[in-house]
């Protein structure tokens, strides 16, 4: 009824949407597409890893959650992948992973954010190529574009390929295009043929690729080398590698393994290998023993990243050619030992001492070349000497030839000289001359002269031997077997026997020097090595060493005669010093021999010193003693000494001088030489030998030998005769008579007097006393060991023998063993060692007694100390005194002190046996939480009356039902810079902690240390703690007696006396309630929780919310993420940190104070909003609980269960308990038509009812959809005949509940659906039944399956429900009312 003509509709301003300009005009259609697309791959080998990049650029945008599709990659070996890793441009437009089959090669990635039109996005991923060469393939891209329900697709298209030579590949480029890599160059050879050499290994490699950076060549097969393993790591016995362009192309430190002979190098770069050949070159040592080349194999891998791509493995490719005269030496590792094929030598005299000619022949198996300083040695020519230094070689052939070609000729030189050898010791050096070679398998002869030995030499063992080119180890020569001067052996050089007149001593062996036969022999036998071949001399003749004839035989020396058969021997008294027939010779005056046939003048012997013979004189008794001289006939007679005398010659004594005579005349021949003592002097026996001796008398004194003694004068006494001065009467003696001869006649001065040595009257004698005698302490504290310094200085000597010892009266109150150790002090000049380091104790009479028992001297200050222990009780200083001894001895005498100074903090604490005692006059101790099973720190400030040294200790005890175990080393802080140290001794039964001290703890100052122990595990009184201690005194520390400490007793924590040690509570929450904002499901709600405690709270405590459960806010961690739970308080995010751990499952939250919390004063209110549940369910039961920041050890708060409101909220009975939902349900929604014609106005009634609130506020709006095509007069449709509850007349909450926007009692028509407004001021409440009625016109076509539906929107989300109806009929129709 209410119509429109048809009209065209308009459109907004038409703008960009998904980039494609105008998209908001409605159906305009756009395909999107990938209009750029290139793909691209970094490797082409087999079955290495390959890099594809992939550039696409689409035509619009392509929003995030859209899927982009690359596919058609088949072959890959890479197994299905649901993450597989990929770079993308863009800030990772295309993500970090995609989905990977590789059934279709195929690679789908999801857009993770919006990928713009017209702009080129790069995505790269990794896969392992096909297993074998195949040809590119074509891949293709499409993808689903993000659209709602139902995604737009990017239809299939092929992707370009890049096209480009890579690796030495053409189209190398183009996706799973793949190659087999090969080795197209593998030549391997050496530089040295020989065993135990080092010979270089050079190999020649081109590729039918490039090679990556990294990749691996290996080479396997060489094997026999000596070269031990190298693992490559930088030692600098490592293997070194080396190529044409140095270190650049591969690493030089590559991996050798000896049993396989297998070396391993690695690229330093990509190395363009597919034009370029690469040679690398290493040294290994020859094999010890000759050998054939090996088989030597050559691959590797190619650097590809997660898989490297195999390389074929190939045989290495031989030279084949010879080496330094050795067939196929160029082949690796073929080895040959160095060796003289022919070594002939042949020599043309055995003779010693003859001069030799050394014919030799020589063949080698391998060149040696000047260039490499060849040197071939003959050795074995034992002491044979050439003419010169330089051996000349005579008729030098080659191959027999002397006419010479370049590389033939004078091959050898000494150094300079052509066709020349160089001797050296035994062995002949033949150099290579320069420009030379000695050919291998060539025939080299020559001839040279020595001089034979001095000996013989039966097994000669010549020697060849070369070095430079090759080291030839020494061979044996070859020689021939015919005979030389009859003789068969004497042919081979080296062999030597002896000439006529010498022979060979068999027992020296088969080097025996060719010997002369004995003077006095003749021989004329050849080649002998046996001495009977020389035959003796006849009796008393003699011959010249080697002599060959008796002809030769001559009288002997000693021996006179015609010779041969006619000598007679010299008589005794003669002798004969030469050959021949000369006269014997008689022995000269003074000398005689006994000898018959005496050869030489010396062997006339002279007879013993002072005696004398005739001449020719044959017996030793022929020689007697001289006047002045004592002895026996035939032997050495001595000199009569000085103070005697002798008169005749032969045997017999000489005679002493006299009593009081003296002579100084020695070897004296008359009485007259003794000499009468002058003056008053005398001697002490007969025969004196100087005037010397002649003394003074005793009592005398004076120079020996003179008349000038003069007696002793007072004071002095002498014992002895002699020139010895006159001693001095000792210490504490005098004397007023002279000429005294013994001690004892000094007299004693009187008792505790003393004198000085040589006192010659009685008034020389004065007082002995102590100078200083000076007592100190340091220890003033009572109970303590307290060590007194002694330091004594006296005016005499104290000596033992006079001294008894010292002793020290007066030490009151000191308590010490009987017997009491002495102790040095530093520049105390031992004086503990004066009394023997030990003294002696009386406990009754507090005498302390010192034994002397070495000397104290005078004016020298002598310290020692000696320890006791202070009486338990203060006391005063006593009167200390001192008496010295014996003979040596002193008054009484009260002895001083220092100074007095402050020991110990003590006032005069030096002045000995002062004492004080020991106490803390502060003592004060607190806690910092009272929390059971807490960490709770304790505070103890000490105030000394005095100095505490450090190493005392110091007990804090009583803390007892503490649930700290015991520690040995429990850490504390203290005050002055730790002076109570940093831990301390906690014993767990008694409560008591051990702190030893640091560093002084100065007396009145007061020091504070604190330590952490855990709380009793249940609510207990305060304790009453005691201090005590023991300050560090030497053996025996200072006690400190137990008394209380005071305790703070003060508030804490909102518990009054929470100070005091160890009072404990349990904390808990006082107030507990917990409801929340909204009772629907899949809605935010606000949980709110109102907190007090029994406690103040301490910061970085911690709540506990527990049983939330069927929330669907996921998990957060509270680590700051975007999507982190928030938690808020009454006073903002001050009181409780904003990001507190959710774990959904359980319904927890988990937060913690920020600050200390006055909370047993003031109730807190925090609120957090979760996502309620998906489905309806009751509110579950909530617990609250906590931990109470403490420390090490925090302590528990006592779980209680949340109180709820049990409110209604929004017309839901319950609703403000927590996580209560319900689902927003029209539980009446009925509809009925009053006519189903078309074309015809028809009223709908209906009658709705909801179980929650629908508010204004909450711009709440129900809607009665699925009219289709039906049409109202207006847009503004009335609502009539409004009822609540059969009820017109309305309340504030009650009333025409609905309006179009403006107009009460309406609602507005869109498409097919009646939209109701909650009219402003309004609520529609729950569980009230709301009737009205209102008119549209039917539409022109039948419609059979109506779906009229009813849904809300605002306070709560009321999905869409089906409408209710009557099954009565309508026009006679069942249905049709519907």
């Amino acid at each position: 009824r209410i119509s429109t003509a048809q009209m065209v509709t308009t459109t907004p301003t038409a703008t960009s949407k998904r980039g494609v300009t105008g998209g908001s005009v409605p159906l305009l259609v756009f395909v999107p597409e990938f209009t750029g697309r290139l793909i691209s791959q970094s490797r082409p080998f087999v079955s290495g890893s390959n890099t594809l990049t992939v550039t696409l650029t689409p035509n619009c945008d392509i929003e995030a959650g859209s899927r982009v599709t690359i596919s058609g990659l088949v072959n890959s070996q890479t197994p299905d992948a649901a993450s597989l890793t990929c770079t993308s441009s863009g800030s990772s437009a295309l993500g970090t992973s995609g989905v990977w089959t590789q059934s279709d090669g195929s690679m789908v990635f999801t857009v993770a954010s919006t990928l713009s039109g017209s702009t080129s996005y790069t995505v790269t991923y990794e896969v392992i190529n096909p297993a074998d060469a195949l040809p590119a393939v074509y891949p293709n891209v499409s993808g689903q574009v993000e659209a709602g329900s139902i995604d737009a697709p990017i239809h299939s298209v092929r992707v370009d390929r890049e096209d480009a030579a890579a690796w030495g590949f053409a189209g190398g480029t183009l996706p799973f295009l793949t190659v087999v890599p090969s080795l197209t160059t593998h030549k391997i050879g050496q530089s040295y043929p020989a065993v135990n050499a080092d010979t270089v290994i050079t190999a020649t490699l081109q590729m039918s690729s490039d090679l990556p950076k990294d990749s691996l060549f290996t080479i396997t097969g060489l094997t026999g080398s000596q070269t031990p393993d190298s693992a490559g790591l930088g030692a600098p016995t490592d293997l070194i590698l080396y190529s044409t362009i140095g270190f650049s192309a591969f690493n030089n430190r590559p991996v050798w393994t000896q049993s396989t002979g297998t070396l391993v190098f690695k690229a330093k770069e990509d190395l363009p290998m597919s034009t370029t050949a690469y040679v690398v070159f290493f040294t290994l040592k020859s094999p010890s023993a000759a050998q054939a080349s090996p088989d030597v194999y050559m691959s590797g891998t190619l650097e590809c990243g997660t898989s490297d791509a195999p390389m074929a493995t190939v045989t290495g490719t031989k030279p084949g050619a010879a080496l330094l005269g050795v067939a196929g030496g160029e082949d690796p590792l073929l080895a040959i030992v160095p060796t003289f094929t022919t070594r002939y030598a042949v020599q043309s005299t055995p003779l010693a001492f003859a001069a030799n000619n050394i014919s030799v022949s020589l063949v080698t198996n391998i060149n040696l070349a000047h260039a490499d300083a060849s040197v071939v040695t003959i050795s074995g020519f034992v002491n044979h000497l050439p003419e010169a230094a330089s051996v000349t070689l005579n008729d030098f052939l080659i191959d027999g030839n002397s006419t010479y070609t370049s590389e033939a000729g004078p091959q050898f030189h000494d150094g300079a000289n052509p066709g020349t050898g160089m001797w050296t010791r035994d062995a002949l050096e033949l150099t290579v001359a320069t420009g030379k070679t000695l050919l291998s398998n060539h025939v080299y002869t020559f001839w040279f002269t020595v001089t034979n030995p001095n000996h013989i030499l039966t097994t000669p063992a010549l020697g060849f031997s070369a070095a430079g080119t090759a080291l030839h180890l020494s061979q044996g020569a070859t020689s021939t077997n015919d005979p030389l001067l009859g003789t068969a052996g004497w042919a081979v050089p080296g062999t030597t026997v002896c000439p006529q007149g010498y022979y060979a001593p068999a027992e020296l062996g088969a080097m025996a020097n060719c010997t002369k036969c004995w003077r006095g022999s003749y021989s004329a036998a050849v080649g002998t090595m046996d001495i009977s071949t020389c035959t003796a001399c006849p009796a008393n003749t003699d011959s010249e060493p080697g002599d060959t004839v008796i002809a030769d035989c001559r009288c002997n020396v000693g021996y006179t005669g015609a010779g041969a058969y006619d000598c007679a021997a010299c008589s005794p008294g003669t002798y004969k010093d030469t050959n021949g027939s000369a006269t014997c010779t008689s022995c000269p005056y003074s000398t005689y021999t006994t000898l018959t046939a005496a050869t030489l003048a010396s062997d006339c012997l002279a007879c013993p010193a002072n005696t004398i013979a005739p001449v020719g004189s044959d017996e030793l008794l022929d020689c007697v003693c001289a006047p002045g001289y004592n002895g026996t006939n035939g032997a050495e007679c001595d000199m009569c000494p000085a103070g005697q005398y002798k008169t005749y010659n032969g045997t017999g004594p000489c005679t002493r001088c006299a009593l009081d005579t003296y002579s100084t005349v020695p070897g004296a021949n008359a009485s007259d030489t003794c000499i009468t003592c002058p003056g008053v002097t005398s001697t002490w026996l007969e025969g004196q030998d100087e005037l010397v001796d002649c003394k003074c008398n005793k009592g005398y004194t004076g120079p020996d030998g003179g008349a000038a003694c003069t007696a002793c004068v007072a004071g002095k006494w002498k014992p002895t005769r002699g020139s010895q001065p006159c001693t001095d009467c000792p210490e504490g003696t005098y004397s007023t008579s002279t000429g005294l001869t013994l001690e004892t006649q000094c007299t004693d001065c009187v008792a505790n007097f003393w004198s000085p040595w040589g006192s010659n009257e009685a008034a020389d004698c004065y007082e002995i006393f102590f100078t200083t005698a000076e007592l100190g302490q340091n220890m003033p504290l009572a109970g303590g060991t307290n060590t007194i310094t002694v330091t004594l200085v006296t005016n005499v000597d104290f000596v033992p023998s006079k001294s008894t010892g010292v002793t020290l009266t007066g030490l009151t109150g000191a308590i010490a063993d009987a017997s009491i150790p002495l102790s040095a002090v530093s520049g105390g000049n031992g004086g503990e060692l004066l009394f023997g380091s030990f003294a002696s104790f009386d406990t009754a009479t507090s005498t302390l007694n010192m034994t002397l028992v070495d000397t104290l001297h005078n004016g020298t200050s002598y310290v020692f100390s000696f320890d006791v222990q202070n009486p338990p009780a203060a006391q005063s200083a006593p009167s200390i005194s001192i008496k010295a001894n014996g003979r040596i001895s002193t008054a009484q005498m009260v002895t001083t002190t220092p100074t007095a100074t402050s020991k110990r903090g003590v006032t005069g604490g030096s002045v000995p046996l002062l004492v004080f005692v020991p106490e803390f006059t502060g003592r004060l101790i607190s806690q910092s939480r009272p929390f059971v099973s807490g960490s709770n720190t304790l505070t103890v400030t000490l105030t000394p009356n005095c100095d505490i040294e450090a190493g005392s200790r110091v007990t804090i005890s009583g803390l007892v039902n503490s649930q700290t175990p015991d520690a040995a080393s429990l850490t504390c802080t203290s005050s002055g810079s730790s002076a109570l140290g940093t831990s301390g001794v906690w014993t767990q039964s008694d409560g008591s902690m051990v702190f030893t001290v640091a560093s002084t703890l100065s007396g009145s100052t007061s020091y504070t240390v604190t330590y952490e122990v855990i709380n009793p595990a249940d609510a207990l009184p305060a304790v009453y703690p005691n201090v005590s201690g023991q300050v560090e005194a030497g053996s025996i520390d200072a006690p400190i007696h137990s008394v209380r400490v005071d305790r703070e007793d003060a508030a804490a924590w909102g518990f009054a006396g929470g100070t005091l040690p160890f009072l404990t509570v349990v904390p808990s929450l006082t107030t507990h309630k917990i409801g929340q904002s909204y009772p629907a499901v899949n809605a935010d709600t606000v949980i709110t929780a109102t907190l007090q405690m029994s406690s103040d709270l301490p910061k970085d405590s911690l709540f506990t919310i527990t049983g939330l459960t069927g929330s669907q806010t996921p998990d957060s961690a509270g680590l700051g993420a975007p999507t982190d739970l928030i938690l808020y308080s009454t006073i903002g995010f001050s009181a409780f940190n904003n990001r507190p751990v959710w774990t959904q499952s359980t319904g927890t939250l988990v937060f913690k104070a920020k600050e200390d919390l006055p909370m047993s004063t003031t109730a807190y209110v925090v609120f957090f909003t979760l996502k309620s549940p998906s489905a309806a369910q009751a509110s579950p039961d909530v617990y609250m609980s906590g931990t109470l920041e403490c420390g090490t050890s925090d302590a528990p708060m006592a779980t209680v269960t949340g109180t709820k409101p049990g409110a209604a909220l929004l017309g839901v009975a319950g609703g403000e308990d927590p996580l209560l939902a319900i689902v927003p349900t029209f539980t009446t929604r009925y509809a009925v038509q009053s006519t189903p014609l078309a074309f015809a106005a028809n009223n709908i009634s209906v009658s709705l009812v909801t179980n929650i609130n629908l508010a204004h506020a909450d711009a709440s709006v129900v809607t009665i959809s699925g009219f289709v095509n039906h049409l109202p007069e207006a847009a503004s449709v009335t609502l009539n005949d409004f009822l609540i509850d059969g009820n017109s007349t309305y309340t504030s909450e009650a009333g025409p509940q609905f309006h179009d926007g403006a107009n009460p009692g309406t609602g507005m028509w869109t498409r097919d659906a009646l939209e109701l407004t909650v009219a402003t001021g309004k609520t529609l409440l729950s569980n009230h039944v709301y009737t009205f009625w209102f008119t549209v016109t039917n539409p022109n076509h039948i419609l059979t399956t109506p779906a009229l539906g009813f849904s809300a929107a605002g306070t709560a989300l009321h999905l869409s429900q089906g409408a209710t109806s009557t099954n009565d009929p309508l026009l006679g129709t069942a249905g049709w009312a519907v």
